[in-house]
């Protein structure tokens, strides 16, 4: 069996099934990826690579913009069938998932959510990028335990998503939910009472240490 590996030939390998299409075909190598390293944070970690390949031969015009607007589609999509027929119990804590505004990306979100549904969590994602106006209601409504916003590299500006995280990590606070900020953006270090993880190890250890022990039966 392959294994999912960090140099150049294996992002190289992924680009190829990524541009070739079938989804079928992504779907076979993320699951013999899984099955190789044991988990999807993993995973999630060695993708990495593949992901900042696809955004830098974007740039540099190897890949044209729809091209690789494709083969990001191809990978999320992948991911959120494979997320979504991993089994979850209704009953389970659920977790609002969703992209910072002005980014539109969905592949760090759809990595995201695979992590979380692996280590329990029930998601309901908001992806691609949403205005978040309203998530005092929303988080009330849907009994949200965990709300996570992922923001891709793409996302330069620091002043602009400390003030995203700011404005959620508050609404969090006042609704005693819990809140996770990940992913390549440029997140501030720290958003109290909120958490700020840049590694997908980081972020499993607190998708499992946020999952609600009343609700883990």
């Amino acid at each position: 069996m392959r294994s999912l590996g960090t140099g150049d030939d294996q992002t190289e390998e992924w680009l190829e099934i990524l541009r070739g299409g079938s989804l079928h075909g992504v779907e076979s190598r993320l699951l013999e990826s899984r099955s190789s390293l044991g988990s999807w944070w993993l995973v999630a970690e060695r993708l990495r690579p593949v992901v900042g390949a696809i955004a830098a031969r974007k740039a540099t015009g190897t890949l044209s913009p729809l091209a690789a607007q494709l083969a990001a589609e191809r990978l999320a999509r992948g991911l959120v069938r494979l997320s979504d027929a991993l089994p979850v119990h209704p009953t389970m804590a659920r977790c609002l998932i969703g992209s910072a505004t002005g980014d539109a990306d969905i592949v760090e979100a759809a990595l995201a959510e695979i992590c979380l549904r692996e280590a329990g969590w029930h998601t309901f994602a908001a992806v691609p990028a949403t205005d978040y106006e309203g998530l005092d209601e929303v988080v009330e409504s849907h009994d949200f335990r965990l709300v996570v916003l992922t923001a891709s590299a793409a996302l330069e500006d620091g002043n602009e998503l400390a003030g995203q995280a700011a404005n959620i990590a508050a609404v969090c606070a006042r609704k005693d939910v819990a809140a996770v900020f990940c992913g390549a953006g440029s997140w501030p270090e720290q958003a109290a009472p909120a958490r700020v993880v840049h590694s997908f190890e980081a972020f499993h250890a607190a998708a499992l240490e946020l999952l609600p022990k009343d609700l883990m039966q």
